[in-house]
This record gives structure tokens, sequence and C-alpha cells, in this order.
């Protein structure tokens, strides 16, 4: 074999050549995985939407019907979101259920929940992608120099009784994280105001709020599939609060399911 033969696969060259490959290879994968709408672009058109900031770009008209019509078996895919509501009582509670069969009462009000018996029908799967608690502690008025209240409330439910989330998918369970992970979704913001003259007592107006930090973030790594039980606890150490309020939590994601 002549010199330059020997050269042209000299070890550099050929683990320059698998290195090559590999990458085009893996940025196959990303584009079936994570970029669907860049299939049939070239690397130089659509690296940018893999690395670069997020940026508008046209759709043809067949890519836009695809997207309004799928393929004949394949779902329609729209964000949703599943929640449920449960009651921590003025006393303390120790645990509220959610998701669950014994939820049943609530399956009449569309306000407190869309999705009390944990399973999802026939052909439907669900991503979940950020789950929030969403604490509806009502704002009030108190006469006196504590501080009570709603605001207290809130405060109780993390730092006192130490609220915490779990939950189990077909026999799995997961958790127990701190409450403080579950933040709302958005909503009002808490504020302090105090009014009164002279040797009138006090009057403080409180509302609570838990911070709006984006959720718990499963990211579509945790997906519910049809007729499988899925289930959610909040544990508390039963701590007393100044009324009776309640929590909802919601689970924000993709909803995968049969056209027609």
């Amino acid at each position: 074999m002549s010199r330059s033969s020997r050269s042209r696969w000299s070890p550099l060259v050929m683990l320059n050549a698998i290195l090559t490959i590999a990458l085009l290879a893996a940025f196959t994968a990303l584009q079936h995985r994570f970029l669907p709408h860049t299939h049939g672009l070239s690397m130089a058109t659509a690296a940018p939407l893999l690395l670069g900031p997020i940026r508008s770009f046209s759709k043809q008209y067949a890519m836009l019907r695809d997207l309004v019509t799928p393929t004949s078996g394949a779902p329609e895919s729209i964000p949703h979101v599943l929640f449920d509501t449960q009651t921590y009582a003025q006393a303390g509670s120790a645990s509220l259920q959610f998701f669950q069969s014994a939820t049943s009462a609530n399956a009449s009000d569309p306000t407190l929940t869309n999705f009390f018996a944990g399973q999802l029908q026939a052909k439907q799967y669900f991503e979940i992608h950020r789950i929030f608690t969403i604490i509806n502690a009502v704002p009030n008025t108190n006469a006196t120099v504590a501080i009570t209240g709603a605001a207290q409330d809130v405060e109780l439910l993390h730092k006192t009784a130490r609220g915490a989330l779990s939950w189990n998918y077909n026999g799995r369970p997961y958790g127990p994280y701190p409450l403080s992970f579950f933040g709302r979704p958005g909503g009002p913001v808490p504020f302090y105001a105090a009014y009164g003259t002279g040797t009138a007592a006090n009057n403080v107006i409180t509302t609570g709020e838990t911070e709006a930090n984006g959720g718990y973030p499963v990211l579509g790594n945790l997906i519910i599939a049809p007729a499988t039980n899925f289930s959610l606890t909040m544990t508390f150490n039963s701590t007393a609060i100044s009324a009776a309020t309640n929590i909802v939590v919601a689970m924000l994601g993709v909803l995968h399911r049969p056209i027609g």
C-alpha cells in the first residue's frame, strides 16, 4: 500500500469520519424526537432551530393540513390540564387524597375537578409536564394586633404543617416532595394593608398565595396511560388554620386523544 493510501486512512481520519456519522445520527434522532416539524430540512436549515433561540418560521400549507388533520390512526395532541380539589379542615388534616374515586362528590361541579376517578378513557394518554398547587385562601380582615387569616394559613401549611406531595401511578410510588416545590400557575399576588386611627383596634387585611415558581417540573417524563390508576396524596401534620380551605392540585401537560 502506498504512503498516500496509508495517510488517507490514518486513525485520525477514521476517527473524524466516525464522529461525523455519529453526529448526523444523533441529529436525526433529535429531529424525530423533539422537532418533528423539521423533517426534510437540511442540517444548515434546521440546526438553528435546535441550537439557537426559539424563533418563528413559516409553515407550508401541507404541514398545516397535517397538523389540523392527523394521518389515519394518529391521535390529536392538545395542551391540557387535569385538576382536582380537596378541602383542608380548619382543625387540621393529616392527608388529602386527589384523583381518586373517593372524590366523586366533586364530579358534578366542573370548577372542582375534571379527573376525579384518576383514570383516562380508552386511547387517551397524558404527558405530565408541570404539577401545581393552588391554595384558595380568601382574603379576610382581622381587628387584632396579631396577624391571622389567609396569609398566616398559607405560611402554616408550608412551614408548620409541612405539606408534602406524593403520587402513585400503576402501583409505583413517587415522592413525597415538599409543598414548596409545587407553586401556583398564576393569580392574585399577596398583600398586607393596615388601617385604623387613634386608639382604634388595628385592622389588618391579609391574603396569601403560594409562589408562582413554575410548578414541579415533570417535563413529560411521566405519561398516564388509559385505564390505569393515578392518585396523588398531600400529607400534613394536622396543623389548625383559621378556616377550612380548598386546595387544588393541577397537572399541566399534553393530552393525546383519538379524533372523532
